[in-house]
């Protein structure tokens, strides 16, 4: 029987679970399989999280996880050390597939059998199609916003948190991120049309 040892980076940690996400990514950058697999574990209520908040739904989150832990097993090197904490780094790249989804060809398709096969009773068809139609000009609208207003408002919006929660989030001061929300908002309620009044 071969026994398998747990590498240690410079600082150490015994096992894979008690290693801190910075020590996982540098195994992961030299190609250990074991340390992606622990990040994936960690995240994956993040990334459930994200899709159900934008897709209105966990029918396709595993399909998104298996999307992401691709993305990160082809990029390994993605994410930079010592920038933004990962944690905000992967929100990032979960929206930005999101919003991609939602944009994409198939995003009619893909609502139409998500609201066909799980329907919610309190709703009437039309306001389930106004719903869906929300949801992706919402997408639209943030994907076209530069990349810090588009987070910030994706935090406001779909995470419900406060302006303490999201300056943590993206390390900026709460000053800053009240600037990006009230210029965020300015923006959708530009391009908004008949919606504006949902960015108020």
């Amino acid at each position: 029987m071969v026994i398998q040892t747990v590498p240690l980076t410079p600082t150490g940690f015994s096992r894979y679970e008690e290693a801190t996400d910075e020590q996982l990514l540098h195994l992961i950058a030299l190609g250990d399989d074991r340390a992606l697999d622990c990040v994936m574990r960690r995240y994956r209520g993040l990334i459930y999280r994200v899709v159900k908040s934008y897709m209105g739904s966990l029918t396709d989150a595993e399909d998104m996880f298996q999307d992401i832990y691709l993305f990160l097993y082809q990029n390994r090197e993605a994410y930079k050390i010592g920038s933004a904490k990962f944690s905000s780094w992967l929100y990032r790249v979960v929206v930005n597939r999101c919003l991609d989804i939602l944009k994409s060809s198939r995003s009619k398709a893909f609502h139409t059998e998500l609201y066909d096969t799980i329907p919610d009773q309190e709703k009437t068809a039309e306001e389930e199609i106004q719903q869906v139609q929300l949801v992706q000009q919402l997408a639209s609208l943030l994907s076209a916003l530069p990349s810090q207003q588009r987070m910030a408002l994706s935090y406001y919006y779909h995470e419900s948190l406060d302006v303490l929660e999201i300056a943590q989030r993206l390390d900026l001061s709460e000053l800053a991120v009240r600037s990006l929300i009230k210029r965020g908002k300015e923006k959708l309620r530009q391009t908004s049309g008949e919606r504006q009044t949902y960015f108020s």
